[in-house]
């Protein structure tokens, strides 16, 4: 409420009002306001503004000269004073101090070496390791990938394979344990269930009969499920990433995934048979004596299967990495699959070889507890080379 307003009883232009139109039109200087640190009726607290007139027709008093630095002489002047005012920024009144202007911000002024850029300069982005994945609470760790010549290096696989296992001991080492009690509950569940139903084709070992078949495919279900998710999650580690548990379930291309697998599991199944109706009379048993002889013809035959086995192994134990990673579908992975393993093959069918043998040694030397390392291993092993030989990005290696 402004003084007009307390005295209802006068007009505008009566001598009693301040600030009526009378006043405005006379001769008489308006009157300088003594500087003060408290401010008028409706100024700031720094002194600046006055009474600004109200609606019973009181007039503003002129504004008193402030300090505008923009507006000094040569560009910007924090210091910079207008002349004849002293109610301006920069004046703090009747205490006589004065403000010396703008300051930066600590850390920030010309020439400091601040963290954050100046305006102008191009920004940097994200650098490796700043993408997210801090390997802390996120559980994922970024690292710098670079592009492989499509030429493998099975050492640098395995020791990529073994760091990042124990990197992420509770996703790789632990997570086997689990799916491997799984696997074993299964697997037992379901030769209980088959023997009742038809206990002497599952004596007999008869792949095609009607109970062997009917757990040979769930089995066979169950193994795509995990593979799929394992492959995934041995992905995102050969991405730089660390795998997360939820990482697992979010695979992708899953159709063309599995229907690879499945023409894979169908073309394994009628080699399958075949070699078992050829080395069905492997074992000969005397039912008079009882006693067993080994037939050589066949077990000739058998050897030279498992060593075509072995050989072909390398050129298609790569193709479900290709539509694992969504780069092909079915049909292609197993064109570039072949391709680039040929290119490989003689380094692909060493590391079988020694994968083989040290998977057996290493199960019998620590009663199958090393299966818990091996396993995991072997598949991060097997994705590192997928993308080497593919020509894909795997991590940048840092070796001391």
């Amino acid at each position: 409420m402004s003084r007009d307003d307390e005295r209802p009883d006068l007009n505008p232009g009566d001598d009693d009002n301040q600030e009526g139109p009378s006043d405005f039109n006379s001769e008489k200087p308006a009157e300088e306001p003594p500087a003060s640190s408290s401010g008028s009726d409706d100024g700031d607290e720094g002194g600046v503004g006055n009474d600004r007139g109200d609606e019973s027709g009181g007039f503003p008093k002129r504004y008193q000269p402030t300090n505008h630095p923009e507006d000094a002489p040569g560009g910007f002047n924090p210091n910079y004073r207008a002349p004849g005012g002293d109610y301006g920024y920069g004046s703090t009144g009747s205490t006589g101090s004065s403000y010396s202007g703008y300051q930066p911000y600590p850390g920030t002024g010309a020439g400091s070496d601040s963290s954050y850029q100046s305006y102008g300069q191009p920004y940097s982005g994200y650098g490796p390791g700043n993408n997210g994945y801090d390997g802390g609470g996120s559980g994922q760790g970024g690292e710098a990938l670079e592009k492989s010549d499509g030429k493998i290096n099975i050492m640098r696989a395995v020791r990529f394979g073994f760091k990042s296992i124990f990197a992420n001991p509770g996703i790789w080492i632990l997570g086997t344990v689990v799916l491997g009690v799984a696997f074993m509950f299964l697997s037992i569940t379901l030769s209980f269930m088959m023997v009742a139903f038809d206990s002497d084709a599952v004596m007999s070992g008869d792949i095609l009969s009607p109970a062997n078949l009917i757990m040979n495919i769930v089995i066979a279900i169950f193994s795509w499920a995990v593979m799929i998710c394992v492959m995934r999650g041995a992905l995102l580690e050969v991405d730089g990433r660390r795998a997360r548990l939820a990482d697992f379930f979010r695979p992708i291309n899953v159709g063309q995934t599995l229907l690879l697998l499945v023409i894979i599991g169908v073309v394994g199944l009628v080699v399958s048979g075949l070699l078992q109706s050829d080395t069905a009379d492997l074992i000969q048993v005397n039912e008079t004596t009882a006693a067993m002889t080994l037939d050589e013809a066949i077990m000739g035959r058998l050897m030279l299967y498992m060593v075509i086995s072995m050989l072909v192994a390398p050129l298609h134990s790569y193709w479900v990495y290709y539509a694992a990673d969504g780069r092909e579908n079915a049909m292609g992975a197993i064109r570039h699959g072949f391709v680039d393993a040929a290119r490989n093959y003689f380094k692909l069918l060493a590391y079988s070889i020694l994968a083989g043998i040290v998977a057996i040694v290493g199960t019998i030397i620590t009663l199958t507890l090393g299966l818990v390392v091996l396993l995991p291993a072997s598949i991060l092993i097997s994705t590192h080379l997928y993308r080497q030989m593919s020509g894909g990005k795997v991590p940048v290696e840092v070796r001391n």
